[in-house]
């Protein structure tokens, strides 16, 4: 998203306060002798006016909530829920998310945080205050990651994601990463807005790595291609017969700060777009996933022998169970491109 960051805080410094700009794939979202972050854990009160309880905004909200401290095993934020009459004040010490028009956040704008920090005369600031806003015509309920950036381009549950992200203290960074200004950001495992691992190590980096080791591999049909997100495969159906060769392009990720070897890998066709038994295998391998990284390949595959009809073509990670996750709903995606078998 682009975002305009409103720096609200009293700067007490002349030359250590500035945007930072790291030679990392992570970025601090403000800078005062050290960076700012959170010193203990706050609250984030979501407006029931405009985002009512268990309204797919608010669900997006307690996602990302969930998604962000598991990657560094601890909660920045309660998510909290309080009737502010659809009306967001600043300055006065409440973190407060809302939904708002698309006037009122700015044209070209999906989502925008503000804060304030406090004096920094001898030690890095702190925050005080995050309000969040996102746009309230967006769709906030999970969206199918491999049609992205042909039909889902104003996601909003990746949008909260996004700014969940500046909230804990995080900068924008040009990656292949939720944190990035260009639209769209990644979607991950299906349909989760969760920390890519540039994300996740930008948590790390400004809160440590928690209470023991976090583990989590997932699977994408999106790929980083030329600075730009999108689906890996182009959409639409082909007509093939079997035995014929299919191009297939995927991504597998660790978030985690694990490295595995070994973790099983397949490829195949399916009736549907969940199929998670299959019918037909296309590819069968282990792959090594290290801590912090991820891979996108593409393969050349061949049509198993199947029957005449239309399948998708579908890859799972972990397919052994080797790894124990964070989350374990995250390892199966589909290609946006179907396949027509006809001979």
């Amino acid at each position: 998203m682009r975002r305009f960051q409103l720096t609200l805080g009293l700067i007490s410094c002349v030359l250590v306060c500035a945007h930072s700009r790291q030679s990392r794939a992570y970025t601090a979202e403000a800078t005062c002798n050290g960076v700012v972050k959170w010193s203990a854990v706050t609250n984030l009160q979501v407006d029931t006016c405009t985002t009512p309880v268990n309204s797919p905004a608010d669900q997006a909200v307690f996602s990302s909530w969930v998604e962000w401290g598991l990657v560094y095993n601890q909660r920045i934020a309660n998510i909290l829920h309080q009737n502010f009459n659809c009306h967001l004040t600043y300055g006065d010490s409440v973190n407060e998310f809302m939904l708002v028009t698309q006037q009122t956040i700015g044209s070209g704008l999906n989502g925008l945080t503000t804060y304030r920090y406090g004096t920094c005369f001898f030690s890095a600031a702190t925050f005080t205050e995050a309000d969040i806003i996102t746009v309230n015509t967006m769709n906030y309920a999970p969206e199918d990651e491999s049609f992205w950036n042909y039909s889902n381009n104003q996601q909003g549950q990746v949008v909260v994601a996004h700014e969940m992200g500046h909230f804990i203290g995080l900068g924008h960074a040009e990656n292949f990463d939720i944190m990035r200004a260009s639209t769209p950001e990644p979607l991950a495992g299906g349909n989760t807005s969760e920390p890519f691992p540039d994300d996740a190590n930008g948590a790390r980096w400004l809160y440590g790595n928690g209470t023991g080791n976090k583990s989590n591999v997932f699977s994408s049909a999106e790929a980083f291609v030329g600075g730009a997100v999108g689906s890996a495969d182009p959409v639409g159906t082909i007509n093939v017969c079997r035995g014929s060769a299919v191009s297939i392009t995927f991504t597998v990720a660790n978030n985690g700060t694990t490295a595995f070897n070994g973790v099983g890998f397949r490829v195949y066709v399916g009736a549907s777009p969940t199929d998670n038994v299959g019918i037909g295998d296309m590819f069968n391998a282990q792959a090594t996933s290290p801590a912090g990284t991820y891979f996108t390949e593409t393969h050349v595959l061949n049509v198993p022998n199947v029957a005449n009809g239309v399948y998708w073509i579908l890859w799972k990670d972990d397919t052994t169970n080797l790894v124990s996750e964070t989350n374990e709903f995250d390892n199966r995606v589909h290609s946006a491109v179907t396949i027509n078998v006809t001979c």
